[in-house]
């Protein structure tokens, strides 16, 4: 019993040993790709760094606010509310915000930086244990998880692009694929089954086209697998089993997505997939080295020499005598080329494809796929080369990897800007990309109170050139219908001026005079089919025009129309404060009016209470054609309380099957902890007998 125990204690020691090893080794690979941002006082010019910085410290002051899982972004100058975490990787975010909360670091670009490193450490231990579990050999798997980290298009996302929630992505799905891998070829525990649910949670939560595009081919290789091995159908089972639960954890996340895609801005940047297929090449994919590409950025998008050195390598060893992993082999190559060709496809297959798999944005994101299938290979590749391979082959294969792949270890330096200035200005240049758009929400036939605030900027001017939307259901079945305008130009005009409205084609004029003027506007002549989404438009006809700029309107009036008097956004901002994660108002209205709140329309997704009692809200449009909620109230004092909530029964759907899973796990390692004890004690009492 002595000998056993001794035995234990040298395998224990050992092991930490090893594994403190992998961890330095692939901290010190992480520190030498982020060497082309190692400044922490000025980040590249590419506008992902500025926003992912930006969103950090908006993600900082939303967890200081009381925000978990944090939604929307706390700092705003007029209007509330913008859920731009609901829609867009709030993981990161989070984990991010909270080592900064933390740390105290002061610098959100650190901790970008700082996140990055830990998560590509992250992936070259799961990437090493995937292989190591698939080829039983450590040092192939040591190789491939160095090829994995020196991949081209992670070393683009995180020192050229600096998309820092793609790169995060690709740090977590060797996760998700040595534990899917684990549940689906070895023995079953409860703890591998939760660790793959965790595993796709945080990966959908993390970027959700990585998430749908991952989970599609991760798909494909278990099913080819279990096509070639029917006895593994249960487990394929399981797998789907294990990805539902994963999908019911991140319900609050996926279910506004889901159902409100089509309804907002981005819908419109996430279709153009054929088009955006340009940036990328077959030449390009099968560059060498990197180089200046017609992008906008130094970007060469690439699968590398080590990957297409597995690929040939490969293909190579169907004619050789070596048959070994002959079936894993002609999947991994299938699935390979089927990314390589909808990379590049000259056709556009995309419009044939689901929804969800239509919404890749740009082609290139593929090649996150190349990544893992290239590290399949890749280990399959050294099998068949090498009879045995050790620790001289894996110190002379680290470096040709480098050797390989050095040229994308690079940035865009032509241009600095200082990391101070936006962490004081933290404003997200996409953070109108997650709001309603307006036009899709019209065309619904949604009613929208108030629409005529859109034909005024924020300063009461009219709007020229400019898309003015106007409510269809305000002029019904009515004919007589006018707008009444009363305004003055900036000057007196020193010839006529032809002010004109159109209308859905339709269109009239007005000449102009004087300085001041009022206008008639026969709208209910103009329109002819009042289920049109109704669009106007004022222009300004004279060469001068610019003299005669702005037109302050003094007031607009719908004589034959019961409008309620309105209080736009603008006015009450005033008489409303941020509490926590919602905005609370204090009003008090002489007569019935209609409240625009400073807090951005989502249907379903607002908690809005009056007076502490839940109420309903319309949508309404501001001067900049933002999408408000509003409200009728009568003549009286009021608290209004608004917060963007989500959709509620999903959010009870993951917290229950959060607490589940949580409960499930602590009690399995309880029990494994009570039955190591009694194993401890055992041969403690074994020894002392002996």
């Amino acid at each position: 019993m002595r000998t056993r125990l001794n035995f234990l204690s040298l395998y224990e020691l050992y092991s930490i040993k090893k594994k403190i090893l992998l961890l330095l080794l692939f901290g010190a690979i992480a520190l030498s790709l982020l060497a082309p941002i190692a400044s922490n006082d000025y980040l590249p010019a590419a506008m992902d760094f500025r926003d992912h910085v930006s969103a950090i410290v908006e993600a900082k002051m939303a967890l200081a606010s009381g925000q978990f899982p944090i939604r929307t972004i706390p700092s705003s100058a007029n209007i509330s509310g913008n859920p731009y975490f609901q829609f867009y990787s709030p993981l990161p975010y989070t984990v991010a915000a909270f080592i900064d909360t933390i740390g105290n670091f002061q610098n959100a670009f650190f901790v970008l930086k700082l996140v990055i490193c830990l998560a590509l450490i992250f992936a070259g231990c799961f990437m090493f244990r995937f292989i190591t579990l698939l080829t039983k050999s450590e040092h192939i798997g040591l190789l491939a998880s160095v090829a994995y980290l020196f991949s081209p298009y992670l070393l683009i996302n995180i020192n050229t692009r600096g998309d820092f929630t793609e790169a995060i992505a690709q740090c977590l799905i060797p996760f998700t694929l040595y534990y899917s891998y684990k549940v689906f070829c070895e023995r079953l525990t409860f703890f591998s089954i939760a660790l793959n649910i965790v595993a796709w949670s945080i990966l959908a939560l993390t970027h959700i086209l990585t998430f749908i595009y991952f989970s599609f081919f991760l798909g494909l290789f278990f099913l080819f697998l279990t096509i070639n091995n029917i006895s593994k159908f249960n487990r394929l089972i399981l797998l789907g089993i294990i990805y539902v639960y994963a999908c019911l954890i991140d319900m609050w996340y996926l279910q506004p997505m889901y159902f409100l895609i089509d309804s907002l801005n981005m819908k419109s940047q996430l279709s153009g997939s054929f088009k955006n297929a340009s940036l990328t090449h077959l030449s390009t994919l099968l560059s060498p080295n990197a180089f200046d590409s017609e992008h906008a950025f130094p970007i060469c998008l690439s699968i590398g020499w080590v990957f297409l050195f597995a690929i040939v390598t490969n293909i190579i060893s169907f004619f050789q005598k070596e048959k070994n992993n002959i079936k894993l082999k002609i999947i991994a190559l299938l699935l390979m080329f089927t990314v390589i060709a909808a990379i590049c496809s000259p056709f556009n297959f995309w419009i044939y494809l689901p929804a969800p798999l239509q919404s890749i944005q740009f082609p290139y994101r593929l090649l996150t796929q190349t990544m893992w299938i290239g590290s399949l290979l890749f280990a399959l590749s050294l099998l068949a080369v090498f009879r045995k391979v050790d620790v001289r082959h894996v110190a002379i294969g680290i470096c040709i990897i480098g050797l390989c792949n050095h040229s994308w270890i690079a940035t865009n330096n032509t241009e600095s800007l200082s990391t101070q200035k936006i962490m004081e200005a933290h404003d997200i240049l996409a953070k109108h990309a997650y709001l309603m758009n307006t036009i899709h929400v019209l065309q619904t036939k949604e009613p929208i109170s108030h629409a005529e605030t859109s034909l005024l900027d924020t300063e009461g001017f009219l709007k020229l050139n400019q898309p003015i939307f106007l409510s269809s259901q305000a002029f019904n079945d009515e004919t007589h219908q006018h707008i009444i305008l009363t305004g003055q130009l900036s000057t007196t005009p020193s010839h006529p001026l032809n002010l004109a409205f159109e209308i859905n084609g339709a269109m009239t004029y007005k000449t102009i005079t004087e300085k001041k003027f009022t206008w008639d506007i026969p709208i209910g002549s103009l329109i002819h089919d009042r289920n049109e989404l109704l669009i106007g438009r004022f222009t300004l006809d004279n060469p001068n025009f610019l003299l005669y700029l702005p037109i302050k309107i003094d007031s607009i009036r719908f004589p034959n129309l019961k409008i309620e008097p309105l209080l736009t956004a603008l006015s009450i901002r005033p008489f409303c404060a941020d509490n926590k994660n919602s905005l609370v108002c204090q009003l008090h209205l002489s007569e019935p009016s209609f409240i625009q709140l400073p807090f951005y329309y989502y249907p379903q997704l607002l908690s809005v209470q009056i007076n502490h009692h839940y109420s309903s809200y319309v949508p309404s449009i501001d001067s900049k054609n933002n999408l408000l909620a509003g409200l009728k109230l009568a003549a009286g004092d009021y608290t209004i309380q608004i917060q963007f909530n989500g959709t509620r029964w999903a959010n009870w759907v993951s917290t229950f099957s959060a607490a589940l899973l949580s409960i499930l796990l602590i009690g399995y390692l309880l029990a494994l902890l009570i039955r190591h004890e009694r194993i401890k004690r055992y041969f403690q009492f074994q020894h002392g007998v002996t």
